[in-house]
């Protein structure tokens, strides 16, 4: 079973701050999995006393600070809040660990482990390697199966529109639209007999 994971951050290393959080547990077929009353998954806001932000990152993830500060939880309120989720995911799937899984999901791994989640605690749930969307993207768009790029935005536009607001950016939806895109490139293999 995989876990999508995604990230909203204040810059692209873990000494920028870790923003929001989404994970989704799925299938082998890629349909979400309810786990507890998470619907489709689980969605964190992180508060810190200090935001370690760069202005390149808040023109992307458009947050408003303000906002977020207000709706968000500590960081150790986030990691107890992850780790029953994951937990639960396990349990809810019977499988004792999970495949990390996304669209370039070893970026927002890097600030999971940075944040939330110890290597003996990454170790204990998760498995190697990743299901990346983005590196199946490349390589279908290198092959030519898939035209327009590979990134989140493009793949979005071209192979699944249908998945949230064209001009959403946030870690659900972006995590949604990664699990779509993982279900359109299965549909996109040859089916040997």
């Amino acid at each position: 079973m995989y876990l999508f994971i995604d990230t909203e951050t204040g810059g692209l290393t873990p000494k920028s701050s870790l923003l929001t959080v989404s994970c989704i547990a799925v299938d082998k077929d890629f349909h979400v999995i309810p786990v507890d009353d998470y619907n489709p998954g689980l969605y964190l806001r992180i508060r810190h006393e200090e935001y370690a932000l760069t202005a390149g990152a808040l023109s992307v993830n458009k947050i408003n600070l303000v906002n977020h500060h207000a709706e968000a939880v500590t960081v150790a309120d986030a990691r107890y809040t992850l780790m029953k989720y994951i937990q639960r995911a396990t349990e809810v799937t019977g499988k004792r660990r999970l495949v990390p899984a996304g669209h370039n999901v070893s970026f927002d791994v890097q600030f999971l482990r940075a944040y939330l989640i110890d290597d003996n605690e990454w170790d204990q749930y998760f498995t190697y390697p990743a299901f990346d969307t983005a590196a199946i993207a490349r390589f279908f768009n290198a092959v030519g199966v898939v035209g327009g790029g590979y990134s989140l935005t493009s793949l979005r536009n071209n192979l699944v529109p249908h998945v949230g607001a064209l001009d959403m950016h946030d870690a659900e939806t972006d995590n949604l639209v990664a699990i779509e895109l993982a279900k359109k490139f299965v549909s996109l293999v040859p089916k040997t007999n």
